[in-house]
C-alpha cells in the first residue's frame, strides 16, 4: 500500500516501522485526516500487540519444525534398531501354511525345504501313503534336499513329475510310482532358487493339473515370504520372535538327548552414541559389522541372533561351558580391537556377555533370556568387555526375590496396606477461587518399613496387571474423605479439591460407571475431583478415552493432562482431548529463570493454553522466583516444595477422618 498525501505520510511513518518482518509490512490507516496523537499512541499500541503475536507464532513454527525433526530422527532410529516381527511364530506359520495347501489341493503330504535356516525342513503327511515309496520318513530329507531341489536350480517355474510318461522331469521317477508329484522352486529376490516346495497325492488320487501349478507357485512365494519374516531386516540375523523358537526346540532337545549346549547374550554399550554422532546409517553399519564378528565365529550348527536393538544371542549347539567362555572372550576381544570407522570417524562400541548352561531348569525361553541378563548385567559391574558364567544360585536368589517383591505389591493390593500423601496446588496469587487443592500420591513401605520409590512398586503392579486394583483403592480412599469434608461444609460449594492419577487401564466405560455410582454413595461433589491421566495413557486408545472423559465431564468431574510439553505430540493431544488442565513438566519448570530456552516453551505453552481456554499447573516450583516468573506469563496454579512438601493424608486431613485412620494408612 502506498502513501499518496505527503502530510499523511508524515503521521504514519511512525506506525509503519513498528513491525516490519521481511515479506510483511503492517500499515493501519483509518482516514485520509491527520490522526492526534492519542490516535497514534492507541495505533503504536496495537501495532505492538501484532508484533507480539507474530513473533509469538514465529517461536511455535519454530519449535514445530524442531519437534518434526526431532519425530523424523526417533522414527529413523526405531528403524534402525527395530527387529522385523511381522510374524509372531514364524515356524507356526509355515506349518499352518502347508497345512491349508495340505487341505486346499487334497494332498497326501507335503514338504518345505530351504537352504537358509540350519537346512530348514518341514513336512505335513500322511506318513501310510509314503512308506514305500521315495518320500519314506527315512528318505525324505535327503531326497528333497538333493535330488528334488537340484531340479529347481535349473527351472524357475513349479513342474509336475511324470513317472508313467516318456516326457516331463527327468528325476529318479522310479521313486515315485506310487505318486503324483508337484515341485515348486523357492526363489528370492534375484529369482535364484533357495529352497523347494514338495506337494503329493498317491496314485490312487486325482493328477496335478497346470493350475495346481499356479497354485504351489503362489503358496511358495507365500512360503518365501513368511521365511523370510524370521530375519532381522538390519542385522540379517534371526529376529527375536525366530530366536525363542529356536530355544524352545533347543530346550525340548536337551530334555530328551540331554546334549550340553551353550547360550550366550552379548549387549552393546554406547550404540546410542554412535546414533546421535552419526545417525541412521552409522547405526545400521554399526550393527551389520557386529552381526559379521558373532557370524565368524558360529560353526554351521550354532545360531545366532538379535534380540532387541542392542542384545545379540548365541546358541552354541554342542558345546561345553568352558568352550562357551572361550568363543565368548573371542568374540569380546573381537570387538574391543575392532574399529568401526564411519567416514573417517571412528566409533568407539564396547559390549558384555552372558553365559548360561541350558538345563532342565529353563522351562522357557523367557526364562533362558532372563538368566542371559542376568549374567550381562553381572559382567558389566565386572568392567568393560567381560564375561560371566549365570550362577544359579545367585540367579535363584534374585528371582526368589523378584517373587517376594511381587507377592508384597499382591498382599498390598488385597489387605489394601497402601498409604496416601498429598501436596498443595496453589493459585499464583492464592487460593483465588475459594477452594484448597491437593495431589493425592500413593507410597508403599518394603518389609523394613522404608518408603518405597512409586515408580518401583506401579511399574510390578502394572506388569501384574494390578493397577485397576489400585486405582480403585485410592479412588475409594479420595471419594470417602472428600465426601466427609463436604459433609461437614453444610451444603456449601466445596472446600477442597482433589487431584487423582489413573492409569492407562483404567480409561474405560466400566470404571467410568464405577466412578459415577462410588461418587453418589460418598455424596461427592464431581467438581471437587480432577482426574490426572499422562498423554501416553490417554493416547493408548484414544476413542476410549475420549468416551470416557465425555461421561465424566458430563457428571461434573475434571480432567488434567500430566507432564505436558514432554512430547512431540502436545500440541495434538490438547486438540483432540478435552481436558480443563494441563500441568507443565517440571524439568521445564525448575530452568526458567537461567534458562532462556525453557522461560521460551513454558511462556509459550501457557499462551496457547490459554488461548483453548484451559488452566495451567506447574509443577516442580521450587522457589519465590520461579513461582513470580510463572505468575507473569499467566500460569494460574503451582505446585511442588514452594507449596509445601507431600505430607500424609491422615495428618493433613485429621478433623475429617475423626480416628479412622487405619481406613487411610
Amino acid at each position: 500500500m502506498q502513501l499518496k498525501d505527503s502530510a499523511l505520510e508524515a503521521r504514519y511513518l511512525a506506525a509503519f516501522h513498528v513491525y516490519r518482518n521481511e515479506q510483511v509490512a503492517f500499515i493501519l490507516v483509518k482516514s485520509p485526516q491527520v490522526l492526534d496523537e492519542q490516535e497514534q499512541v492507541f495505533l503504536s499500541r496495537q501495532l505492538r500487540i501484532v508484533q507480539g503475536v507474530m513473533a509469538e507464532t514465529d517461536f511455535l513454527q519454530s519449535r514445530l519444525v524442531q519437534t518434526t525433526q526431532e519425530l523424523r530422527h526417533f522414527q529413523e532410529m526405531s528403524d534402525a534398531v527395530a527387529t522385523a516381527t511381522a510374524v509372531p511364530d514364524p515356524n507356526l506359520a509355515l506349518s499352518q501354511l502347508l497345512r491349508d495347501c495340505v487341505d486346499a489341493l487334497s494332498l497326501k503330504g507335503a514338504f518345505f525345504y530351504h537352504t537358509d535356516g540350519k537346512q530348514f525342513m518341514l513336512s505335513i503327511t500322511d506318513e501310510d501313503v509314503f512308506e514305500s515309496t521315495g518320500l519314506s520318513a527315512a528318505r525324505r530329507s535327503g531326497v528333497v534336499q538333493r535330488e528334488l531341489y537340484r531340479l529347481c536350480e535349473t527351472s524357475s517355474a513349479a513342474f509336475i513329475l511324470e513317472p508313467y510318461a516318456s516326457k516331463g522331469a527327468s528325476a529318479a521317477r522310479n521313486r515315485f510310482d506310487n505318486l503324483h508329484t508337484l515341485v515348486a522352486p523357492i526363489n528370492d529376490g534375484q529369482n535364484q532358487a533357495v529352497g523347494v516346495l514338495v506337494l503329493a497325492r498317491s496314485h490312487a488320487d486325482t493328477k496335478f493339473a497346470k493350475s495346481d501349478c499356479r497354485l504351489a507357485e503362489m503358496m511358495a512365494e507365500k512360503l518365501q515370504q513368511v521365511h523370510q519374516s524370521r530375519y532381522d531386516r538390519t542385522s540379517g540375523l534371526l529376529n527375536r520372535a525366530a530366536y525363542e523358537a529356536v530355544i524352545r526346540d533347543a530346550l525340548g532337545q536337551h530334555a530328551t538327548e540331554k546334549n550340553e549346549s551353550t547360550f550366550l547374550v552379548l549387549r552393546l554399550d554406547r550404540l546410542d552414541e554412535v546414533y546421535a554422532n552419526g545417525g541412521t546409517e552409522a547405526a545400521v553399519h554399526v550393527i551389520s559389522q557386529v552381526s559379521a564378528l558373532l557370524a565368524k565365529r558360529v560353526r554351521s550348527r550354532d545360531f545366532a541372533g538379535r534380540l532387541s536393538k542392542d542384545e545379540f544371542a548365541l546358541l552354541l549347539q554342542n558345546c561345553k561351558t568352558e568352550n562357551a567362555v572361550i568363543v565368548a572372550d573371542q568374540v569380546l576381544e573381537a570387538l574391543s580391537e575392532y574399529t568401526f570407522d564411519w567416514h573417517g570417524q571412528a566409533l568407539s562400541i564396547e559390549g558384555n556377555i552372558g553365559i548360561v548352561t541350558l538345563s532342565n531348569t529353563f522351562v522357557s525361553p523367557a526364562n533362558l533370556f532372563r538368566a542371559a541378563r542376568d549374567a550381562v548385567d553381572q559382567a558389566r559391574e565386572a568392567g568393560k568387555y567381560a564375561s560371566v558364567v549365570y550362577d544359579g544360585a545367585s540367579g535363584k536368589r534374585s528371582e526368589l526375590s523378584k517373587i517376594r517383591w511381587e507377592h508384597r505389591i499382591y498382599k498390598a493390593v488385597i489387605n489394601k496396606e497402601f498409604r496416601l500423601f498429598c501436596q498443595p496446588i496453589e493459585g499464583t496469587s492464592g487460593y483465588h477461587d475459594g477452594m484448597h487443592r491437593y495431589e493425592l500420591f500413593l507410597r508403599l513401605t518394603n518389609d523394613d518399613g522404608v518408603l518405597v520409590a512409586p515408580y518401583v512398586f506401579i511399574t510390578t503392579a502394572r506388569k501384574l496387571g494390578l493397577m485397576k486394583y489400585v486405582d480403585r483403592w485410592v479412588v475409594q480412599q479420595a471419594f470417602e474423605l472428600i465426601g466427609a469434608a463436604h459433609a461437614q461444609s453444610e451444603g456449601l460449594a466445596p472446600e477442597y479439591g482433589f487431584t487423582v492419577n489413573l492409569s492407562a487401564e483404567s480409561l474405560n466405560m466400566a470404571f467410568a460407571n464405577y466412578l459415577i455410582q462410588l461418587a453418589e454413595r460418598c455424596g461427592v461433589v464431581a467438581e471437587s475431583i480432577c482426574f490426572d491421566i499422562t498423554e501416553a495413557a490417554a493416547t493408548a486408545n484414544l476413542r476410549e478415552t475420549n468416551k470416557f472423559i465425555g461421561l465424566l465431564k458430563k457428571r461434573g468431574f475434571e480432567f488434567a493432562l500430566d507432564d505436558f510439553g514432554t512430547g512431540i505430540g502436545a500440541y495434538s493431544s490438547l486438540r483432540n482431548l478435552a481436558v480443563d488442565y494441563v500441568k507443565l513438566n517440571g524439568a521445564l519448570v525448575k530452568n526458567i529463570t537461567h534458562d532462556p530456552v525453557s522461560d521460551a516453551i513454558v511462556s509459550s505453552l501457557a499462551k496457547v493454553c490459554r488461548a483453548l481456554g484451559i488452566k495451567v499447573i506447574a509443577e516442580s516450583v521450587e522457589s519465590d522466583s520461579v513461582k513470580e516468573r510463572l505468575s507473569g506469563f499467566g500460569v494460574d496454579y503451582v505446585q511442588g516444595y514452594q507449596t509445601g512438601r507431600p505430607r500424609p493424608v491422615e495428618k493433613e486431613f485429621s478433623q475429617f477422618i475423626a480416628g479412622n485412620v487405619e481406613q487411610l494408612g
